[in-house]
């Protein structure tokens, strides 16, 4: 009997949903397309009440949650309402609560390093929005796609093919080798005996550096790849930005 019961209440919230989609209502749509629903009894000792009674509680995706949080309330009512119009069972009360399951927390020291490129600023916090959204591989691999565009875009932001030469004749400094333009511009900057100490701390970060584009090339490519690998990846992109940020303002 209680199965039956919950596969009617599911129909309830389902056909709530449906009409929300006929009408356009992309608020509420959104919302109870991210939410798990649930229904408990309501139960007041010493009141005489229907067993047909329940209330409602609605566990919304964490971003859909900030996303409307500010009309929630108001949603809450309009929903509360929607439901006992279309059903002969009574919703005396409804909650929306974040789904906590589905939140994660970035751990605090990950801190987005704050350049003169915009462009750079903005990718580093979509890159630890993905890293706090991610929950498989595929969002995985798109972080370690994330983290090669974004050194990609800082190399091409801060070399300068009049200027920076490699110590490798050879080497391919076309616009995808941002490897070998990141190089190319370190030892560039860093010449010169004024610069001796900063550049000894350089050359101890070149080799991490070097780690980082290959551990977001192997992110891109590794078919298990796991939130470590992954938060790994981000962390060392933001410390590369961070060396960058450092011999670019020393040049100041």
């Amino acid at each position: 009997m209680a199965d039956e019961i919950n596969k009617s209440l599911q129909k309830i919230a389902a056909m709530v949903k449906t009409i929300h989609e006929a009408t356009r209502n992309n608020a509420y749509t959104e919302l109870l397309t991210y939410s798990v629903i649930s229904f408990d009894n309501v139960w007041n000792p010493g009141v005489i009440q229907s067993a047909r009674e329940f209330k409602i509680t609605l566990h919304v995706h964490p971003d859909v949650y900030v996303k409307l949080y500010t009309i929630i309330p108001s949603m809450a009512k309009t929903l509360r309402n929607d439901f006992n119009r279309v059903s002969n069972y009574e919703f005396s009360e409804i909650e929306i609560l974040p789904d906590y399951d589905k939140f994660t927390l970035v751990d605090a020291t990950i801190q987005p390093v704050f350049t003169p490129w915009d462009e750079i600023n903005q990718s580093q916090e979509k890159l630890l929005v993905m890293l706090r959204q991610s929950t498989d591989h595929l969002d995985f691999q798109n972080i370690g796609n994330t983290a090669r565009t974004i050194l990609q875009n800082l190399a091409d932001i801060v070399y300068d093919p009049s200027r920076h030469a490699h110590e490798d004749p050879s080497a391919d400094m076309s616009a995808g080798k941002f490897k070998n333009r990141l190089n190319a511009y370190i030892h560039t900057e860093l010449k010169g005996s004024g610069n001796e100490e900063l550049r000894n701390f350089a050359d101890a970060q070149i080799t991490a550096m070097k780690k980082t584009i290959d551990l977001a090339n192997a992110t891109t490519h590794k078919l298990n790849v796991g939130r470590p690998f992954a938060e790994a990846c981000a962390v060392g992109t933001i410390h590369v930005i961070s060396i960058i940020k450092t011999i670019n303002k020393s040049k100041a």
